[in-house]
């Protein structure tokens, strides 16, 4: 088991920190974790007799259960990944915690959300029984037109084949014209990237000062770096490639998971656009927006657009 004394190191101390809570399939993988903290808590090396196994997937199975046993390195390991797994998918919970929150969290509380739903008017049905009611009919209305029509052979691209529903490319609406002209205006126009972009707003506005260190309070010490985690949170390329595709040497992967951890949060957003509503008028800003239409440049291509291929700035 490459790499279990360095997991070993630590496991007892993030069991005994924080605490774990599931319902449903993850159930069997909060007692798993609940049995191993009450196993490092007592300095014991060996296993229970009984142990949950219904969150072991079938890559650890072959490790994990050998000889007619379970072996315990292999079972810590996998009670790890799965609890890995399970927090990205919102499987588990942790108590206290802002990003590994209960989703039902989210919610309205029920009696919250009954006492306001008349004022809402929302308009839905309660139940979904009253909803297929309502909706049934004209479904099943529109599913015989769309029978109808392919019978009587008046749908383009639309085929029917060994009893599955073939459906063909749809043409571009945009006429083939249209190209050559795109292509010379955005000849005219010189080139801008969305990380400059960035940083010009953020000169006008400073909402980077929004985002803040989660333990201290304070702010980046280097914005431009502050900014390319947010942008890579924004297109959702990952802050490994973002790293790879910046000419800067300090800007690692690393670097933009401890801004992306410690820096960036719903709540940061939320105050990031509130600062930006307060501190700049419409009024101000359209001059500027103004200068951004005329030199930013549409050119198709999203890693050109956001500086990816060749990033300058950030």
């Amino acid at each position: 088991m490459k790499g279990y004394a360095k997991v070993r190191s630590y496991a007892p101390r993030l069991f005994a920190a924080f605490t774990f809570h599931a319902e449903g399939k993850a159930a069997s993988l909060v007692e798993a974790l609940n049995l191993l903290r009450k196993m490092y808590a007592a300095n014991k090396r060996t296993l229970s007799e009984h142990v949950p196994i219904g969150f072991v997937r079938h890559k650890w199975a072959g490790q994990v259960f050998r000889d007619g046993a379970v072996k315990r390195r292999a079972y810590e390991l996998c009670v790890l990944d799965a609890l890995r797994l399970a927090l990205r998918a919102g499987d588990v919970w942790v108590a206290g915690s802002r990003k590994y929150k209960d989703l039902d969290a989210y919610l309205l509380p029920q009696g919250v959300w009954q006492r306001r739903l008349a004022d809402l008017s929302l308009d839905l049905p309660e139940t979904f029984e009253s909803f297929w009611g309502a909706t049934e009919p004209p479904l099943t209305g529109q599913l015989r037109e769309v029978v109808d029509l392919h019978a009587k052979g008046a749908l383009s691209s639309v085929a029917l084949q060994r009893g599955k529903l073939r459906i063909g490319k749809v043409m571009k609406a945009v006429p083939d014209e249209v190209e050559p002209l795109e292509r010379a205006l955005s000849a005219r126009l010189p080139r801008v990237k969305i990380t400059d972009l960035l940083l010009e707003v953020n000169a006008w506005t400073r909402f980077t000062g929004a985002f803040l260190n989660l333990h201290s309070g304070k702010g980046a010490e280097r914005h431009d770096h502050l900014l390319t985690a947010i942008l890579a949170d924004g297109l959702n390329l990952g802050l490994t490639k973002m790293s790879e595709a910046s000419p800067d040497p300090s800007l690692t992967a690393r670097r933009l998971m401890y801004l992306a951890d410690w820096f960036v949060r719903p709540d940061s957003y939320a105050a990031g656009l509130a600062e930006n509503s307060s501190t700049s008028s419409p009024s101000s800003l359209w001059p500027r927006c103004g200068e951004m239409g005329r030199r930013a440049v549409p050119t198709g291509n999203a890693s050109q657009e956001v500086g990816v291929g060749k990033p300058s700035g950030i």
